[in-house]
């Protein structure tokens, strides 16, 4: 899977240096994603029969599906709105660390098998 991503990735780079003027956060994964399970479901592409262009089919359906302009809303990683009900309590945490200890049995020789139970 990780592989997979890395590859939509590079066509999603390959689309922006075709339109410079392109915002990278525009492209959306979903439809790269999907473009790619139709290119693979189809066997569309797997022999070239003209030239390779750097954007093929998934790049179009990437410029095609563009997600809107606009500028994403986000806070800093480590602030907490303030309606949330996750909201640090200094007196109910401890702050420093806890040691715990695990106790446990190993069963040796025993089968889990249902068909003895009777």
């Amino acid at each position: 899977m990780l592989t997979v991503y890395q590859a939509l990735v590079r066509v999603a780079g390959d689309v922006t240096t075709v339109q410079p003027s392109l915002s990278p956060e525009r492209i959306s994964v979903i439809v790269l994603f999907n473009a790619a399970a139709g290119q693979i479901v189809a066997a569309r592409g797997i022999t070239p029969d003209d030239p390779v262009i750097l954007v093929g089919a998934i790049g179009r359906a990437a410029l095609a599906g563009l997600l809107p302009k606009g500028q994403r809303w986000r806070l800093k990683a480590r602030v907490r709105k303030r309606s949330s009900k996750y909201t640090f309590t200094a007196a109910k945490h401890p702050r420093k660390p806890q040691a715990y200890t695990l106790n446990f049995e190993a069963l040796v020789n025993v089968t889990l098998d249902n068909t003895n139970s009777h």
